[in-house]
């Protein structure tokens, strides 16, 4: 089984999404005793801004070039180098507004109304938590294919540092490049893993006036992989 580090168990033992050209899925009311609408395909939106944002990604992928297959030896070998630029992704008022609810984060600056409460910004920005959990979605398509991997975990990050602010209605996309790459040994009956460590750049499109414009880092993170093999499985390098 191929592993995307960066797509941590998503639709395990259900279904999966439905193409982004796929018709939208008919809403039932969300109120009273009818209960919470579930959208058909099981992600269970009962919003139309957030079945929206969920197309969204699904168009973000699926238009994406699809990741190439490597070896633990071939991808040990990239230590250090670049491995991927991904394309740009529009960060929407919906979406801060739904991640403002989610978190519990409504502070005025990310709500529409903030240039007119008088931001220092001038406009509406993004929480720089929403950035970071962008994360997953920015670099999946990024992310080799490792053969013989059986599944992929997030571990955690190491280092986190918000450069510059996002306005709501700014593009931003990643740039990756693996860092480190060990193999760790099989213990307690389980394969083999490999601990990847990731150098992620989230460049900010702030104005497309010029190319120096697409070259503002909005978000720098050292992100750490856990891709894990079946018992058995050999890792050289």
């Amino acid at each position: 089984m191929a592993h995307r580090a960066a797509l941590l168990l998503s639709h395990v033992g259900g279904a999966h999404p439905p193409p982004a050209d796929a018709a939208p899925a008919a809403l039932s009311p969300c109120s009273g005793s009818e209960g919470p609408a579930v959208w058909e395909d099981g992600y269970g939106v009962a919003n139309a801004d957030m079945r929206a944002m969920v197309q969204e990604m699904q168009r973000h992928v699926s238009e994406s070039p699809p990741a190439p297959s490597t070896s633990f030896t071939a991808l040990k070998a990239q230590e250090g180098t670049e491995i991927g630029v991904g394309r740009w992704f529009e960060v929407s008022q919906p979406r801060v507004d739904a991640f403002a609810v989610a978190t519990g984060d409504p502070q005025w600056i990310h709500t529409a109304e903030a240039a007119e409460k008088g931001s220092p910004f001038g406009r509406p920005i993004a929480h720089g938590y929403l950035v970071l959990s962008l994360t997953s979605m920015l670099a999946q398509p990024l992310m080799p294919k490792v053969e013989g991997a059986l599944m992929g975990v997030n571990y955690g990050l190491n280092k986190v540092r918000w450069v510059s602010p996002v306005p709501v209605g700014a593009r931003v996309r990643m740039r990756v490049t693996l860092k480190e790459l060990r193999g760790i040994p099989a213990r307690g009956g389980q394969g083999p893993a490999a601990q990847c460590t990731w150098a992620l750049t989230l460049e900010n499109e702030k104005g497309r006036a010029s190319a120096e414009a697409h070259k503002t880092p909005a978000c720098l993170a050292e992100w750490i992989t856990r891709i894990y093999f079946a018992p058995g499985t050999a890792l050289e390098g």
